[in-house]
């Protein structure tokens, strides 16, 4: 993962490449929506797809991303700030939209 602040720090870009043997590959825009009073997330990838994901922002070291109406199954980004350098990020998907199962997760640390 590596993020960049762009439209003069309006927004967030996050690029994410998984290292072989996995494949997904995505570029997000994070930016701040001031009238609803919370983020949102477009996330695009070499799937085909276009998802669209909104958070309050970070809650006691988590920050959670849950999926819009459109995207089904129902999916949550779930970054959880683990040290100074590192947090650990679970992708999850619901079918009810209320219990959501982790399909994937990665542990990062900070580099540079």
């Amino acid at each position: 993962m590596h993020f960049d602040r762009d439209l003069n720090g309006a927004a967030i870009v996050k690029h994410h490449d998984d290292a072989p043997p996995f494949s997904y590959h995505a570029i997000e825009v994070w930016n701040f929506n001031a009238t609803e009073g919370k983020f949102h997330n477009g996330v695009s990838d070499n799937y085909g797809g276009l998802r669209d994901f909104t958070t309050p922002g970070w809650q006691d070291g988590v920050l959670t991303w849950t999926s819009g109406p459109g995207v089904e199954p129902a999916q949550q980004f779930v970054y959880t700030r683990l040290t100074d350098t590192s947090m650990r990020v679970d992708w999850q998907a619901s079918r009810d939209k209320t219990n959501y199962i982790v399909g994937d997760t990665l542990t990062c640390t900070k580099s540079g």
